[in-house]
């Protein structure tokens, strides 16, 4: 996993249908529902997997399986693991405003010299820039944390598909 990757992706092919991976998931996700078992969705070419509600934390990851079918009955899975879209939502928007901050104070710094006036809109690009620094340690941070349970996701769905999945080549 890259250090600048948010939401780590694979692909992965299966021998099964897409009929049949998603009945393996929804059978799955339709035992017993106890707080301490993993859940999710299964639509017909989109499975999201989550962890047990009494693990989930603020950093906790969710799973999204976008399925392709291909020949010889066989499915593509482009998988994507990353935090609920609600927390990525708000670290983007912390992203963008600061990054809209540093622009602005850029570019008004910038007309300061060129008048001749003192650039004090300068400050405010380091200000931005620490900002991003200190959100992008958050991010990492939290993303360490996650780890553990993506792993555990990651298994479950190996363990759904049997363990006959293979890497996908990066040109499919």
């Amino acid at each position: 996993m890259s250090v600048t990757e948010h939401r780590p992706r694979f692909r992965l092919i299966t021998p099964f249908n897409q009929e049949e991976v998603c009945m393996k998931f929804k059978e799955a996700f339709d035992q017993d529902r106890v707080p301490t078992k993993i859940y999710g969705t299964v639509l017909p070419k989109m499975i999201v997997v989550k962890l047990p509600l009494n693990e989930q934390t603020y950093w906790s990851p969710q799973m999204e399986l976008h399925l392709e079918q291909m020949e010889f009955k066989q499915t593509l899975l482009r998988g994507m693991m990353g935090p609920r879209p609600a927390i990525w939502t708000k670290f983007m928007f912390i992203y963008a405003v600061f990054g809209l901050v540093a622009m602005i104070s850029l570019m008004i710094g910038s007309s300061q010299l060129t008048l001749g006036q003192e650039a004090n809109a300068f400050w405010f690009s380091g200000v931005a820039l620490l900002g991003l620094g200190t959100t992008f340690a958050f991010v990492q941070y939290g993303k360490s944390m996650a780890k553990p349970q993506m792993a555990k996701l990651y298994s479950f769905m190996l363990n759904q598909l049997e363990n006959k999945v293979e890497q996908a080549p990066d040109f499919t």
